[in-house]
């Protein structure tokens, strides 16, 4: 099963649980989206959604279960992009992520894994 356009609130549901804070979501998607990996545009219902960038059709596989996130419990934008991160690994992307202080692009495609090979 593949969700393209996905809102932000659709992705931290998937990623981080019912009711998980969807702001980390979108401070990664945007910064994906100016570094050209993801496409942020509105859907046919007005609201605005994540796509692959660089025209790739790329689908994502939906998680059977959301990761488990404590009721209240805060998650650090570092939280947000290691999960993000492994998530996009399971589905076969390789990503370069920028944890803390450092410099660059928080998160970067760096190449897909060819189907048939693991790592």
């Amino acid at each position: 099963m593949s969700a393209p356009g996905l809102k932000d609130r659709e992705l931290a549901e998937r990623l981080l649980g019912r009711h998980a804070p969807q702001q980390g979501v979108n401070q990664v998607a945007r910064q994906l989206a100016s570094a050209g990996q993801l496409v942020r545009r509105n859907r046919s219902d007005g609201r605005i959604g994540n796509y692959p960038g660089n025209g790739a059709q790329r689908t994502v596989p939906v998680l059977a279960s959301p990761i488990v996130q404590q009721p209240g419990a805060f998650l650090s934008e570092d939280d947000a992009k290691r999960k993000l991160d492994g998530w996009l690994e399971r589905a076969g992307w390789k990503v370069s992520v920028v944890l803390g202080r450092g410099h660059g692009i928080d998160m970067r495609r760096v190449a897909e894994i060819p189907a048939g090979l693991s790592r």
